[in-house]
């Protein structure tokens, strides 16, 4: 039996820590120097299965699902849509863009990431990451790429609800 291959594209604005959290989640920590598409993959066990096959596709930053991210995105079957907990702006960003991913991509689960929870300069408090969560019926989590807190947790959690 061959694992469950799954992709999952990570969206957000530009300095949220979408490649950080890819690199701590495949690598085990960030590397500040990547930029642009990245794709990584790991494996994530799963009982009774020979495990999830992620194949994580990173978007260069962009506020807008322009054609080329569009491209990106198909035949995603997570999306992993991530704030930056020290700009409130770019939360208003990611619901601003859900409309138009659930459109374009109904059959794709989405998660939530509030990133940067190790920065002392937080100003999006954990609740309004956690009501994304619930309004989407999505896993939701606070995050740091630095750190590793919620990154594993946050990835596992989409890839059980992938194969659900």
């Amino acid at each position: 039996m061959a694992p469950i291959r799954k992709k999952v594209c990570i969206a957000g604005a530009p300095g949220v820590g979408k490649t950080s959290l890819l690199q701590t989640f495949v690598y085990g920590a960030p590397d500040s120097g990547a930029q642009g598409l990245l794709v990584a993959h790991r494996l994530i066990e799963r009982p009774g299965t020979d495990g999830i096959d992620l194949a994580i596709w990173d978007e260069p930053g962009g506020e807008s699902l322009d054609a080329n991210v569009k491209k990106l995105y198909r035949g995603a079957a997570g999306i992993l849509l991530v704030c930056d907990l020290t700009r409130p702006e770019t939360v208003s960003a990611l619901v601003y863009h859900i409309p138009a991913l659930r459109s374009a991509y109904p059959d794709a689960v989405l998660a939530f990431a509030g990133n940067k929870a190790d920065s002392p300069e937080c100003r999006v408090p954990e609740v309004d990451v956690t009501a994304l969560g619930h309004a989407y019926d999505a896993p939701a989590l606070l995050t740091s790429a630095i750190t590793g807190q919620g990154v594993d947790a946050l990835f596992e959690a989409l890839a059980v609800r992938m194969v659900e």
